[in-house]
């Protein structure tokens, strides 16, 4: 048998995601030996060509499982079906290690740990539940809706319980050939088919086999540094390491970058350093390095302005919002972006639009507002029997003088209005020249 192979997946909407995975990977002095396979979920001809120069296998996987309702379910989910036969697709490894597209490797200690653990259990996995992790603090209404899934997809298990077990996260994982997790996921995965599949119905499946089927104590589990999930918790920067860190002391290094939900759509992040002062950056692996991520951006000139050096992504439909960010506002601008983001997500291709937002003054009130509003219209819509299986993006926007901004206006589609709006000084012209979004109908 090789030794260890690690795989990824993504179609063309996660492609600029995936090619950061595998560029850390290759940029390690470890990886540039180890073996790296690849579900192409529906990538370009050229970007197959890109993969083709930096990875070992290309596969297109199968749907793997019978199911109602396979034609209408979204293709990229063929990647995450597929996760319990990846010995059928890459076969005679030792120990497969399962990296997401929108997870990225700092440090290589992380991808050791996973080998080890998998070589002495048979699964190696971080659990979602670290000192870190917003998730511990305050309301636990995510657990409702973990229960509520767990029901859903297992209705004849005694699941009751199971939401209160930390969730395994099964964006980052390694196992071994011949751990007995692979046939008790499969068989748990089978089962909760009969249901239709969302997002997480394997990993549903797997903590089902985990827990339910003892096979706890055969599961190593890994500290959330090996799979550091951002949305739950921003790291910190260390500026004397040059590396993102946990962000209680000792300030762990983190090994592998997971940017979960909405934490993959925001380009620039306010971060902590270690010394408690704010910065700035991406938290999107770039084959530049980090410190060079976080240098603080100087007025440039309309000329020199880079969109994606600035964490701006623009897509075919991009829409320009200036929201107050007096806290005395925030449930009104709340609910006024609650609107826009439904008819968004209930559109035809919610992936084409890219939601330009103002964070001035205040970003950390800014990202704060934002997911609330996100979270409230995803649960809102899943109530109502919606499958989101994608989002928009959005950007916020900081730093950006009027020119720049002016820059910017000239590339976006149209301008959306709230009620409560704070304008930058010198581009209402601009605004002016732009048209009002109108909610879509399809």
């Amino acid at each position: 048998m090789k030794s260890v192979v690690i795989i990824t997946a993504a179609d063309s909407k996660f492609f600029d995601l995936v090619q950061g995975t595998v560029l850390s990977i290759r940029g390690k002095e470890q990886g540039k030996s180890v073996e790296i396979g690849f579900f192409d979920l529906g990538c370009t001809p050229e970007q197959v060509d890109w993969l083709s120069k930096h990875v070992n296998y290309i596969v297109e996987p199968d749907w793997n499982y019978n199911f109602a309702g396979v034609e209408s379910v979204p293709s990229y989910l063929r990647g995450l079906l597929a996760r319990p036969q990846l010995r059928r697709y890459f076969p005679d490894y030792e120990v497969y290690i399962w990296i997401d597209a929108d997870a990225w490797v700092q440090d290589w200690f992380g991808i050791d740990l996973l080998i080890q653990g998998s070589k002495k259990r048979g699964l190696a996995i971080v659990p979602e539940i670290d000192r870190g992790n917003r998730l511990l603090y305050g309301p636990k209404d995510y657990l409702i809706d973990l229960s509520e899934a767990y029901r859903y997809h297992f209705p004849s298990l005694s699941v009751e319980d199971l939401h209160t077990y930390p969730l395994l996260n099964a964006g980052v994982f390694a196992m071994s050939y011949t751990a007995k997790h692979w046939d008790l996921w499969d068989f748990r995965l089978s089962q909760a088919l009969a249901r239709r599949p969302s997002i997480i119905t394997d990993q549903l499946a797997l903590n089902v086999a985990v827990y339910l089927d003892g096979l706890l104590k055969e599961t190593e589990l890994l500290p959330a540094y090996c799979n550091w999930t951002c949305h739950y918790g921003l790291p910190k920067w260390d500026p004397r390491q040059n590396l993102l860190v946990e962000p209680y002391l000792p300030h762990t290094p983190i090994s592998i970058i997971h940017l979960t939900s909405h934490s993959k759509r925001e380009g620039r992040h306010v971060l902590l350093t270690t010394e408690d002062e704010k910065i700035e950056m991406s938290l999107k692996f770039s084959d530049a390095s980090l410190e060079h991520q976080k240098q603080s951006l100087t007025p440039a000139s309309a000329e020199q302005l880079s969109f994606t050096t600035l964490g701006i992504y623009l897509s075919q439909i991009n829409l320009a919002l200036f929201p107050d960010w007096d806290p005395n506002l925030r449930e009104s601008v709340t609910a006024s972006l609650e609107p826009l983001l439904k008819s968004i997500l209930l559109s035809s291709n919610p992936q084409h639009y890219a939601l330009i937002v103002s964070a001035e003054p205040d970003y950390g009130m800014a990202e704060s507002v934002l997911e609330a509003a996100a979270a409230n219209v995803t649960i809102e819509l899943m109530d109502l029997g919606h499958e989101l299986s994608v989002e928009p993006s959005i950007s916020l926007v900081k730093t950006l003088n009027s020119e720049q901004w002016k820059q910017l206006l000239a590339r976006v589609d149209y301008y959306y209005p709230l009620t409560h709006e704070r304008i930058p000084a010198g581009i209402q012209p601009a605004l002016d020249k732009l048209p009002r979004f109108e909610f879509p109908t399809g």
